[in-house]
């Protein structure tokens, strides 16, 4: 996540949607004191997160997490947002993800499972989706704007004209595949349709 004291925005991360990329953009602004530009913001977020915050939370903490986190009234001010991405290409993007780094925490397990089809069922054990890392306890979306993976640049266009930034958007962390729906048959195809069905319906999302 990203808090901007200076332009008043709050930005919620969730993993494998572009949210590397628009923090790469975003931190430059959410730096106190405002004057100082690091000329590598990659290796400065990874060892100043928490002076760029002020406070100890996770990258990729959810809205509820933030809010609790955060000064209630600077939570319900600001501008909040985040990206959200199909969700049958987000688990061919994570899979990708993982096992294309040794040091992520679960690549062994993943490279194990030899296929694409056996990672989508060890997905069945999880009950984490897009959605529930931006609403209340009610099911209430918590952020202001949800932009699109699929229409990132629009979407990130449209957020820097709302906060008043003008900033560019690197691509970060892209995978080399193909299409996602080469990676699915019927069977995995349902399965993630049933497992993220509250991601497809509030986001409107199709295979």
């Amino acid at each position: 996540m990203l808090v901007s004291y200076h332009k008043k925005f709050l930005f919620v991360h969730i993993f494998k949607t572009a949210g590397t990329s628009i923090t790469n953009s975003f931190a430059p602004f959410c730096y106190r004191p405002e004057s100082f530009r690091p000329s590598n913001w990659r290796a400065f977020l990874s060892t100043n997160w928490r002076k760029i915050h002020r406070m100890p939370i996770k990258k990729h903490a959810t809205a509820l997490q933030i809010r609790a986190a955060l000064d209630r009234g600077i939570f319900d001010s600001f501008f909040k947002f985040a990206f959200v991405r199909n969700p049958w290409d987000w688990q061919v993007s994570l899979y990708h993800y993982i096992l294309d780094r040794p040091q992520n925490r679960g690549h062994e397990e993943t490279k194990k499972m030899g296929s694409f089809r056996n990672f989508v069922f060890s997905r069945e054990k999880l009950s984490f989706t897009q959605t529930s890392c931006l609403v209340d306890e009610s099911g209430n979306l918590l952020v202001d704007f949800v932009g699109k993976f699929e229409n990132l640049d629009e979407d990130f266009q449209s957020i820097c004209h709302k906060v008043g930034i003008s900033a560019c958007l690197p691509h970060i962390n892209k995978s080399k595949r193909t299409d996602y729906q080469d990676y699915y048959d019927a069977e995995t195809r349902d399965l993630t349709a049933r497992l993220y069905a509250e991601d497809i319906e509030r986001f409107g999302y199709t295979f």
